[in-house]
């Protein structure tokens, strides 16, 4: 399974002026700087809960289709709609599989991919990047739509890294009051699956 960016997204979960209000910056010296963190802090959230906060789009590709009915689970959490699923078939060609063919399914998390009742998945080639699914996944466009917990969890980190002290916050790290409030922020965010391994290699 590979994972790829494709549209990034347009905005981030906290503003510069938000981060400067929290830090108490008053010039404008350390924007690009803050930028910077907060992109960083954004990622690291996104990776640690293994979802997306703002809207953006990837597409995921896959060696082959699951067995049978089984699902496509889609990384990155906060699944808001698919956008094309398109394989290969025996003889090479690339087939864009119509959307009436398969069900998606927002309201798990991680967000699924099933073929439509009754029904299975096409036959293709069994080869690598045989299979590619496109599709657009975050809480929404803007950072008002991002859970509370996931924007502060962003403020604070890039907070802290602007402060010079990123070592003490990291997760796994020191057990400090810093790491402790940043776990505690994170953890009913976390989107772990095994079967995004076991479905998806």
């Amino acid at each position: 399974m590979s994972l790829t960016l494709i549209t990034a997204p347009a905005a981030l979960p906290v503003s510069l002026t938000e981060l400067k209000a929290h830090c108490r910056i008053d010039s404008s010296d350390f924007d690009t700087y803050l930028t910077q963190l907060l992109n960083a802090a954004t990622r690291h959230v996104e990776e640690i809960c293994w979802r997306a906060l703002i809207t953006q789009t990837w597409k995921i590709t896959l060696n082959r289709f699951p067995s049978g009915d089984a699902p496509i689970v889609l990384p990155r959490g906060s699944l808001a709609s698919v956008s094309s699923v398109t394989y290969l078939d025996s003889d090479g060609d690339t087939i864009t599989l119509d959307s009436a063919d398969y069900v998606v399914s927002t309201k798990n998390e991680p967000g699924l991919i099933v073929p439509s009742y009754g029904t299975l998945w096409p036959a293709c080639r069994d080869f690598v990047d045989s299979v590619q699914v496109q599709f657009v996944c975050g809480f929404g466009a803007t950072s008002a739509s991002v859970p509370n917990d996931l924007r502060t969890a962003v403020m604070l980190l890039a907070g802290w890294m602007y402060e010079g002290i990123e070592n003490d916050v990291a997760l796994g790290g020191t057990d400090t009051i810093r790491s402790r409030t940043l776990k505690s922020l994170l953890a009913p965010w976390k989107l772990r699956d095994d079967r995004i391994a076991e479905v998806c290699s």
